[in-house]
């Protein structure tokens, strides 16, 4: 039976918003960040497990949740667009020679930050496995599982969420803000790095409109450091850590590989593409209607 009145017009249906407009998708990305940190406190005796544990049930966890119950469509909130072999290759190529521009980025930064030489000592304890089955569990719990969950944060929910800003603003508030949340107590060398880092990842996420090129980036990074962590540890396992630190502070990195770093990161964006023209995820937000 008709509700509507004769000679009125039926109530237009307001569609659902595809995704968080800036202010919803900041609030819930940092949410979603505070959250985790209590998390991590409260799985800090598992140690490493226990971060990666962190990471899913505090961080991607009510990431999901918030957009589900606010009825947002997943792919445009979060960038979910697939992509070619060939950004893919780029976007690697692109990071690699990011993760060689970082050692310039520490190696300038230590003339003035002290890298902790006890922390590093812990790090190396942390993530150094005593067989294959362990190394792959490390590499599920700091490569891969960041590498999903912390780019739904920050790439996924937040840098779609400011696709209404001016692109060097929301790529360099990305990147800073990616690096702090890698500060610790006595940990201040490492915020530095990991916001060029996140800034390359953000640039090249933006410039594709895809999550996933962010989740490989991460991935590559995260497990080619863990990897090489570990081949340095077990080919220096009798050298003191504070001998290995003032060697790789000490002398720059040679300009070859400086050339070499900057030869990947042109010939990954030239791979990357330009960016795409049209909206992003229908160009509405939660703030607007779609026709």
């Amino acid at each position: 039976m008709n509700d509507v009145e004769p000679g009125r017009p039926a109530p237009r249906r307001t569609a659902a918003p595809l995704r968080p407009n800036a202010i919803g998708g900041t609030a819930i990305g940092v949410g979603a960040i505070l959250l985790f940190f209590a998390g991590r406190a409260l799985l800090a005796p598992l140690g490493v497990p226990g971060v990666g544990i962190a990471q899913w049930l505090f961080l991607a966890l009510p990431i999901v949740a918030a957009i589900r119950l606010g009825r947002f469509d997943p792919t445009a909130s979060l960038s979910l667009r697939p992509v070619s072999v060939r950004v893919l290759m780029g976007a690697g190529l692109l990071m690699f020679g990011a993760l060689g521009m970082n050692s310039v980025v520490a190696w300038v930064q230590s003339r003035w930050v002290e890298v902790p030489v006890e922390m590093v000592e812990a790090l190396e304890a942390a993530l150094r496995p005593s067989g294959p089955l362990e190394l792959l569990m490390i590499l599920a719990a700091v490569a891969l599982t960041p590498a999903i969950c912390e780019e739904l944060a920050f790439r996924g929910v937040m840098l779609t969420s400011w696709r209404g800003w001016p692109a060097p603003l929301a790529i360099g508030l990305n990147g800073l803000l990616f690096g702090a949340i890698h500060w610790l107590p006595g940990g201040g060398f490492r915020v530095l790095p990991a916001a060029v880092s996140g800034t390359f990842i953000a640039w090249a996420v933006w410039r594709t409109r895809s999550l996933w090129v962010g989740v490989w980036m991460h991935l590559l990074n995260n497990g080619f450091l863990v990897l090489a962590a570990t081949v340095v540890s077990a080919a220096a396992a009798d050298a003191p850590t504070a001998a290995s630190v003032d060697r790789m502070t000490a002398e720059p990195p040679h300009p070859a590989a400086v050339g070499l770093f900057v030869v990947l990161v042109v010939v990954g964006v030239r791979l990357v593409g330009p960016p795409r023209t049209h909206p992003p995820d229908g160009g509405t937000t939660a703030t607007e209607t779609p026709a």
